[in-house]
């Protein structure tokens, strides 16, 4: 794959993503499903679009985190914080389970791949964390896994 399309991964996750979460949105039925949806989209599409460019740069190899200034990692952290709260509401979500459970099921798998696609540029610590809020706490990689794997 070349660099230009690799930096390119990102950013058309968080396309497929927004779409995702847009769907899921227009499926509920309840005001009390996906309460904060609009709002938590609205602050992770900001929170990506600063982010986004320093994303672009580790992607295609031009910079190493740590040679990015404090603002640039700070945006960094702040896009991927702001997804894993959209992710943990997805997660979270039971009402819609007997409503539109395929569509919650497929704005979970968003929310994990968009997740997964930002994984080698964070740390350690943020993947546990945010492993803990979408698939529980002390699950066992096998079990992230056969997650996955469904």
């Amino acid at each position: 794959m070349s660099k230009s399309k690799q930096s390119q991964r990102i950013g058309a996750t968080f396309t497929a993503f927004q779409n995702a979460m847009r769907v899921l949105a227009a499926c509920r039925t309840c005001d009390c499903e996906l309460v904060g949806l609009e709002r938590a989209m609205e602050l992770a599409t900001d929170e990506m679009q600063r982010a986004l460019p320093v994303f672009a740069l580790l992607e295609l190899g031009t910079a190493k985190h740590s040679d990015l200034s404090p603002l640039a990692q700070h945006e960094l952290a702040l896009g991927y914080y702001a997804l894993v709260l959209v992710g943990m509401m997805v997660a979270k979500e039971v009402g819609m389970e007997l409503a539109c459970p395929d569509r919650l099921q497929r704005g979970r798998h968003a929310a994990i791949v968009m997740l997964e696609a930002l994984t080698p540029y964070v740390g350690a610590a943020e993947q546990a964390w945010s492993n803990d809020i979408l698939l529980g706490p002390a699950r066992s990689e096998g079990h992230i896994v056969e997650v996955h794997a469904n």
